[in-house]
C-alpha cells in the first residue's frame, strides 16, 4: 500500500466526521464578535463621556441666565466644573462672551444694529477634555480631545 493511501485510510473516519465543526466555528467567531464589542464599548464610553461634557457646559449656561447682565465668568466656571464628576480635573472651561444683531453679526455690545435693534448678548461656556480610549484605533489613535460648548442668549 502506498504512503497517500495508508494516510488517506488512517485519516477517512476522521474527514467524515462532522461533530467537531460548530466548536471549531463558535472558536473562529468569537474572537471577532469580541474585538467588535470592545470597540463598541470603547465609542459608547466616549459618548457617554460627552454627554457628561455637554450636561456640564448646560450647568454653566444656566448660571449665566441666572446671574442676568453681570459678568461673572468665575461663577459660570464654577457652576460648570461643579456639574462635572470630581476625576475631571485635566477638563478645561472657557467662558466667552459676544453681542449680536439679528442678521448673526457680531458687534460691539454698546452699538446699535442696521435696524436700530439693541444687539443680543451672548455668552458661551466652553469644555474640553482629554480622552483616553481602551483600544487604538487606525487614523484615530487613542487620544482625542472631547469638545463640547453650550451658547445661551442673556435678557437685557
Amino acid at each position: 500500500m502506498k504512503p497517500q493511501r495508508l494516510v488517506l485510510f488512517v485519516l477517512k473516519p476522521f474527514l467524515r466526521d462532522e461533530s467537531g465543526n460548530p466548536a471549531i466555528e463558535f472558536a473562529l467567531v468569537v474572537p471577532i464578535l469580541l474585538v467588535a464589542l470592545l470597540g463598541l464599548m470603547d465609542f459608547g464610553l466616549m459618548v457617554y463621556e460627552n454627554t457628561r461634557l455637554s450636561q456640564a457646559a448646560d450647568s454653566g449656561a444656566k448660571f449665566a441666565i441666572m446671574a442676568g447682565n453681570q459678568d461673572d465668568d468665575d461663577g459660570i466656571i464654577a457652576a460648570t466644573r461643579a456639574a462635572l464628576p470630581d476625576t475631571y480635573t485635566t477638563a478645561e472651561v472657557s467662558v466667552s462672551r459676544q453681542c449680536r444683531c439679528p442678521t448673526g453679526t457680531t458687534v460691539v455690545c454698546d452699538s446699535v444694529c442696521t435696524d436700530e435693534i439693541k444687539p443680543g448678548r451672548y455668552v458661551e461656556v466652553s469644555v474640553t477634555y482629554p480622552f483616553s480610549m481602551i483600544f487604538s484605533y487606525p487614523y484615530m489613535g487613542r487620544e482625542t480631545v472631547l469638545n463640547s460648548h453650550a451658547v445661551i442668549r442673556i435678557p437685557q
